[in-house]
């Protein structure tokens, strides 16, 4: 099933809009949101997406909430048309879910996905959301929640310089308490980074530490320093995958976690990254440095 984003929150976006100025004169960019499941809050969460992305005046949003895995018919029925899109973006998981024996989860529509975004169209991936039975969806992601045997773990030392775990050797992706914690950027250059501070301040939310995954064709965009490894996890990151732009992150827990204005910019950015290459939005003048900015958050889905 398909709707639109509620009109509520067409009206949160022109509340926002102090804060992520439209592209001038750009076309809007066309995005389908996967939601509907997540063992994360995506009630809270699919509104604040909504709201950050139309709040910049440069997308139009269509959610998109496929069945239940444990419904096999009807994920086996279920096509994403795909054709009117110009970028995915994913809320959707299917990891809470506890299928039948012998069912293995994964669905035509997903190939839909994978197939749109290798051949040139972009995806974007937030937290926890992922197809997590799909076999080629973490070398879409590089990295994301797993456990040691499924990939490589990847961290930044002190200077900027990559540290690869293989597989099966240190810990398996985890978290501590949610706080504030400052993300570094890594990459000031690359267009969504650009403009953005040296270090800025998030809003209190789960730092993930060991993320694991293939790392193929991957750039660190940006860094967070974890109290439990002690070492500069990733928290932002592009993948190249066939002739699409995935951009990944890792911000973005809850509501509150998605108030915070840097979450918002970065999300949009990205978004539009992975749509076109190129970044028009600008960086909000208030955007957050030394304590963290936040907006209202949009009202939870029913």
């Amino acid at each position: 099933m398909q709707r639109r984003s509620l009109s509520i929150l067409c009206l949160l976006g022109a509340m926002f809009s102090a804060h992520a100025a439209p592209a001038a004169e750009a076309a809007k960019l066309r995005v389908t949101l996967l939601s509907g499941l997540n063992h994360h809050p995506w009630q809270q969460t699919t509104p604040a997406i909504v709201a950050a992305l139309e709040a910049s005046g440069r997308f139009t949003v269509t959610e998109v909430i496929p069945p239940s895995p444990a419904d096999q018919a009807a994920s086996t029925a279920f096509h994403i048309d795909l054709s009117k899109t110009d970028v995915v973006v994913n809320n959707w998981t299917d990891y809470p879910v506890k299928l039948p024996a012998g069912q293995t989860g994964v669905f035509p529509w997903m190939d839909e996905v994978l197939r749109f975004v290798r051949s040139g169209g972009g995806f974007v991936g937030i937290h926890a959301a992922s197809f997590e039975r799909h076999p080629e969806f973490l070398r879409l992601a590089g990295l994301h929640w797993r456990s040691a045997k499924a990939g490589d773990r990847i961290a930044l030392d002190d200077a900027g310089k990559i540290v690869r775990t293989p597989k099966d050797e240190g810990p398996a992706t985890g978290h501590g308490h949610k706080f504030e914690w400052k993300v570094t950027t890594r990459q000031p250059q690359h267009p969504i980074m650009a403009g953005l501070p040296a270090e800025w301040l998030h809003v209190q939310d789960e730092l993930w530490h060991a993320t694991r995954g293939p790392a193929e064709q991957m750039e660190i965009l940006a860094t967070a320093l974890s109290p439990v490894t002690k070492a500069n996890e990733p928290m932002l990151w592009t993948v190249s995958f066939g002739q699409g732009r995935v951009f990944m992150t890792m911000l973005g827990h809850d509501g509150l976690a998605m108030s915070c204005l840097g979450f918002r910019t970065v999300l949009a950015r990205g978004t539009e990254w992975a749509a076109t290459g190129k970044v028009t939005l600008p960086v909000p003048a208030d955007f957050p440095r030394d304590k963290p900015v936040t907006v209202p958050t949009a009202p939870n889905r029913p």
